[in-house]
């Protein structure tokens, strides 16, 4: 994953239930990015529900940090309730691109997913509902002699 030149990258690990910030630093040096800072979010232990809202205000006080430094671009690793990661995703959403990251079980390291923000998700799925206007003016269009349906 290459950085333009001029560009300033963080690494944002969010762990529920402990820290992430060592698979994260696994996963960041083994991919050529060494040289990316880790500023970590944890919880351990079980984050109840009602204690999402002050996580989330702490991560909206890190996306601030972020931006008076210049950040322009984050590296999303996260580990946690998924009712929570949409909040995160509400929260850094259209800001600027947050590269997201996901842990692979089977084999215990991170795969990089999507870009969030900038447009980057509302653009694939646009894609995705003209392939679906094109799989729907075919089904409408195809011949009966065609159909799949017997």
């Amino acid at each position: 994953m290459q950085r333009r030149a001029g560009s300033v990258a963080l690494a944002l690990a969010i762990g529920i239930g402990g820290s992430i910030e060592g698979a994260v630093r696994t996963y960041l040096d083994a991919n050529g990015l060494a040289d990316i800072q880790i500023r970590e979010l944890a919880h351990e232990g079980r984050l109840p529900p009602e204690g999402f809202y002050r996580l989330l205000g702490r991560l909206h006080e890190i996306k601030q940090e972020f931006t008076d430094l210049g950040v322009t671009e984050v590296h999303l690793f996260y580990k946690g309730p998924v009712t929570l990661a949409m909040g995160i995703g509400s929260i850094l959403d259209n800001w600027i691109p947050v590269k997201v990251y996901e842990l692979n079980k089977e084999t215990g390291t991170y795969v990089f997913n999507f870009t969030l923000g900038k447009g980057a998700v509302l653009e694939v799925l646009r894609e995705v509902a003209e392939a679906g206007e094109d799989l729907v003016m075919s089904a409408l269009t195809r011949r009966p002699e065609e159909s799949d349906v017997k």
